[in-house]
């Protein structure tokens, strides 16, 4: 019966230990990366929005590559400048108007005390010169660098959905739009060679 007594209060023991370091864990504190890279991530994303371009590469590494959701890749921040400019600045680019909300998934992933990999969504308004107006939902992935002039981003890469997007679904309606159009023509032709037949 003694060692029946012993072994149980060993074992409260233990579970005691055990809650005691979760609720230690669960109250530690939060490094103080987090709050730096979310002050990153306010000041590019209000760079954006205002299409400051300065003020968004130097939050860029010399040797920053993007991917974006075309399939473009650049590299460099004066790369990055160009395609800004040839996309979303002045009268001849791409897309006219744009509107995003940057969601993170969850806190950064923190690699030793320089290196931080952060992931989420985007939640876009696109409207482009050629008439399109869509939403886009995208995922992106991003590493970001500490180094002595603070957090800057690493690499940034963003996709959507090969399979569901807006863009595809207008390519199928324009086909379906097509295939109606050749039908109408078919059967306009037809009509008209009949009728021809008939006075021969």
């Amino acid at each position: 019966m003694a060692k029946f007594v012993t072994l149980v209060l060993r074992a409260s023991a233990l579970c005691a230990l055990l809650l005691s370091g979760r609720v230690f864990a669960a109250d530690a504190p939060e490094d103080p990366a987090h709050d730096q890279l979310r002050k990153l991530r306010d000041e590019m994303v209000a760079a954006f929005e205002a299409r400051d371009i300065d003020a968004l590469l130097a939050h860029v590494d010399p040797e920053v590559v993007v991917t974006f959701q075309n399939g473009e890749v650049v590299r460099g921040p004066e790369a990055l400048r160009g395609f800004f400019q040839r996309m979303m600045i002045g009268e001849q680019s791409i897309v006219k108007e744009m509107k995003t909300k940057l969601d993170v998934s969850t806190l950064s992933i923190l690699h030793g005390g320089d290196t931080a990999i952060s992931y989420g969504t985007l939640n876009d308004h696109w409207v482009l010169r050629g008439g399109i107006d869509m939403d886009l939902v995208s995922h992106w992935t991003a590493t970001l660098l500490r180094g002595d002039g603070g957090w800057r981003v690493g690499a940034f890469h963003v996709s959507a959905s090969l399979f569901d997007n807006p863009l595809l679904a207008e390519a199928k309606a324009g086909l379906w739009k097509a295939a109606a159009l050749a039908g109408v023509a078919g059967l306009a032709l037809g009509f008209a060679g009949a009728s021809l037949r008939k006075r021969a």
